[in-house]
């Protein structure tokens, strides 16, 4: 399963994208980040992320990858950039919302 979320920009830096996701009634839960442009070889993701989740960035776009979609994977997913001062802004890019079909 592949989550896309296109964006305008007029940085000319660098900057990290995120992915959350949410479950019905759950604070956000940290996915991964990946770095653009000058911070392109900056990266992270969450332990209970590393077998099945992926992503890609560029100046106008993040792609979160899901393999072998599992029900516990049933939440809001959730796109941000980083701020200039550091950390997620609060409002999303894009949102997507994955439900079971299991």
């Amino acid at each position: 399963m592949s989550l896309r979320c296109s964006y305008a920009t007029a940085s000319t830096l660098g900057y990290c994208l995120y992915w959350y996701r949410q479950h019905q009634s759950r604070a956000l839960q940290y996915i991964l980040f990946r770095g653009t442009k000058e911070v392109s070889s900056s990266s992270d993701t969450a332990e209970f992320a590393h077998e099945r989740f992926s992503s890609q960035a560029d100046e106008n776009r993040t792609e979160l990858v899901i393999r072998a979609l599992e029900l516990a994977d049933t939440a809001l997913q959730e796109a941000q950039r980083e701020r200039d001062a550091g950390g997620p802004y609060k409002n999303p890019l894009c949102l997507h919302t994955l439900r079971s079909r299991f």
